[in-house]
């Protein structure tokens, strides 16, 4: 492994964590290589547009250093819950992300469309704001090379019944299985319109919850099925929103609209039964822990990583071997 303090200011501190797991299978054609990418998450956040932001300029330039990273992970959030929804916001959101030379994958987070009916943020319709996030950031050109260049199958092209969700990807490399799904904060989409707001929540508010939730349900599914066909080692979920797996601390809205999610990611962990870490941000704490999911066990191999976020601009390595008793390693670059 390469030096990673060459990346950073020495004012910078550097922790190395181990998650240790058993054994795993391999069945890539490079079963040995070790790879490296980036996971950041809920910035750049209280960013104007077109205002400067040093510790971003900061992070880029360590990502773009940093060339054993196979690609860079955003857990979704891009702004602020209270900050314009403008055209003008998320193109220059696009614009800062589009700076970072590795391959880029973000799944969406509430606050760049479920709460855009809020007054502060241009009191906009959330599902228009929601196809315009999916035309700048899954239908251009960036976006499709990102996929070309991981070998990703979205969603949108494998189940006609969820033709809609271009967000939602899957790939696999070197016997690691990674998906994204679009799972949201604001109780994924279910919170209460602002009563300030200029814009009512109506039934295809109601109506796109329920399409994105069986997606998600299906896209699951299937994520762990093709892990289990193909014998692979491990599997890295991504989504935005924390679903609630802190112990005591969560209130009953929060528990009962992920409890779907958070049930069947219990059913399916026990029964592929090798390692899947559940990578989300919207909360701002950086964690890695093993929390419960559905029962007071969490299953074996389960682990929760959450990212940096807000202002804190730092980032977290994720270092995979799927050839060793540690599948997933991780440097956290913290300022």
């Amino acid at each position: 492994m390469h030096d990673v303090t060459r990346f950073i200011k020495p004012t910078y501190l550097v922790l190395l964590m181990a998650i240790i797991f058993g054994p795993s299978a391999i069945a890539d054609s490079k079963p040995s290589e070790i790879f490296e990418f980036a996971l950041i998450g809920d910035l750049p956040y209280g960013t104007k547009p077109g205002e400067k932001d040093p510790d971003y300029d900061l992070l880029v330039q360590q990502l773009n250093s940093d060339d054993q990273l196979s690609w860079v992970i955003h857990v979704g959030d891009i702004k602020t819950g209270g900050s314009p929804c403008t055209d003008e916001m998320l193109e220059d959101r696009k614009a800062r992300f589009d700076r970072i030379k590795r391959p880029f994958v973000l799944t969406p987070g509430d606050n760049e469309w479920t709460d855009c009916h809020r007054p502060t943020t241009g009191n906009f319709d959330p599902l228009e704001r929601l196809e315009k996030l999916r035309a700048l950031f899954f239908r251009d050109q960036t976006a499709a090379a990102t996929r070309d260049q991981l070998g990703v199958t979205t969603q949108s092209t494998l189940h006609k019944a969820h033709s809609e969700f271009i967000e939602n990807y899957t790939w696999t490399y070197n016997n690691i299985r990674f998906a994204t799904a679009h799972v949201v904060g604001s109780l994924n989409g279910k919170a209460k319109f602002s009563t300030l707001s200029q814009k009512k929540r109506s039934d295809a508010h109601d109506d796109e919850v329920k399409r994105r939730e069986a997606a998600t349900q299906d896209w699951l599914a299937y994520t762990f099925d093709l892990a289990t066909q193909n014998n692979e080692a491990a599997i890295f979920l991504i989504i935005h929103a924390n679903p609630g797996l802190e112990h005591g601390k969560v209130d009953k809205a929060t528990k009962k609209a992920f409890a779907p999610l958070v049930k069947q990611l219990q059913k399916l962990t026990e029964t592929f039964g090798k390692p899947v870490v559940l990578a989300h941000g919207d909360s701002h704490y950086f964690r890695i822990d093993k929390p419960s999911l559905a029962k007071k066990r969490p299953p074996a191999g389960f682990t929760r990583l959450e990212s940096f976020g807000n202002n804190n601009k730092s980032w977290i390595k994720v270092i995979a071997d799927p050839n060793s008793a540690n599948v997933f390693r991780y440097e956290i670059f913290s300022n």
